[in-house]
């Protein structure tokens, strides 16, 4: 297994940056379901939309620049996606 390309086993993959910006999605998303029920604070539920995507795109990066692509990132990225467009679909 080529270590730039994929993570080895012996690492921990749960802390990768990839991941954890993947993490910080999965909270912005909540976040932002939370305060949608509330047309008041609209500013909060858009501003977290709009971190969460541009999270989106910085991920990928940065796990092909630090080495860091592995099968939960992909799997965490593809799963967070799918949450927040089916939550904001409704």
């Amino acid at each position: 297994m080529d270590s730039t390309n994929m993570a080895s086993s012996s690492t921990n993959v749960f802390l990768f940056v990839p991941n954890l910006i993947g993490y910080a999605r999965v909270i912005l998303m909540f976040v932002a379901f939370y305060f949608m029920t509330n047309p008041a604070m609209y500013q909060i539920t858009v501003a977290c939309y709009l971190l969460s995507q541009l999270l989106d795109a910085v991920d990928g990066h940065a796990a092909r620049l630090l080495g860091q692509c592995s099968k939960l990132g992909g799997m965490l990225d593809q799963l967070t996606d799918r949450l927040v467009y089916g939550l904001y679909s409704c």
